[in-house]
């Protein structure tokens, strides 16, 4: 597996994995040889397929064990750390998703995007993808209708910008949403309404979707308590040392 990946849409949950073992690794000295070619970016690769797999509470527990490990001062610059740097923007964009504020979580993921720092502006922009995806099949399950500029917000669209704007029309009318009332030029004076009965999804597939989830999260709860638990005992090792 080369790291870091070009994609983290493909085989995320192999690649979480394997930032979950690398973060168990002890870091080289800084003089060191291996330090020039360890792997790289391994934590905001592990947060970004966190976020795409809707894994928010191992993400925030990530984000957790990063932050206090840090005996410096936390890098304000990219050029101080660019590691934790891009860490600390996409968890910016991060703990809003966890708390639900959807608006917030666009803005952060966009300034993500537009940072141009590898990966985090490719990760950052699948995670929106996603992010958004799921976003649409939320408000088909709780809404009859709603108003445009609302929906243009929780889906993270400006709904003045008309090429934005076609393109969500575009979206939601291919997964059966009533957006007749909307013009090209961004109408916020009006309402949407998404298919009777949500999105259409084949029952038997989403049921072993399921069941192969709930079995994987299940595993994934028991790693990452593990970790949690020898990551305090090495800063506990370290403290007393």
């Amino acid at each position: 597996m080369t790291f870091p990946p070009q994609s983290i849409a493909r085989n995320t949950k192999e690649i979480v994995d394997a930032c979950e073992l690398m973060e168990l690794s002890l870091p080289p000295s800084p003089d060191s040889m291996e330090a020039e070619t360890r792997l790289r970016y391994v934590k905001v690769t592990q947060m970004a397929g966190l976020l795409y797999l809707h894994e928010y509470q191992h993400a925030r527990h990530l984000w957790r064990r990063s932050s206090t490990s840090t005996t410096a001062a936390p890098a304000t610059t990219v050029a101080e750390d660019p590691e934790y740097y891009q860490l600390k923007l996409l968890w910016s964009a991060a703990k809003h998703m966890i708390t639900g504020n959807s608006k917030s979580a666009f803005v952060g993921l966009n300034m993500c995007i537009s940072s141009n720092l590898q990966p985090l502006s490719s990760h950052a922009l699948e995670v929106k993808e996603k992010y958004r995806t799921e976003m649409m099949e939320l408000m088909e399950q709780s809404y009859i209708k709603i108003s445009w500029t609302d929906c243009c917000d929780k889906l993270g669209v400006v709904h003045k910008n008309d090429k934005e704007v076609q393109e969500l029309v575009v979206c939601l009318e291919k997964r059966g949403w009533d957006v007749s009332g909307v013009s090209v030029v961004g109408k916020s004076e009006c309402y949407v309404s998404p298919p009777k009965g949500g999105y259409v999804v084949d029952e038997d597939s989403e049921d072993e979707m399921e069941v192969a989830e709930d079995i994987h999260k299940q595993k994934r709860d028991d790693k990452i308590q593990s970790l949690t638990e020898i990551v305090a005992f090495m800063e506990c090792r370290r403290t007393n040392a």
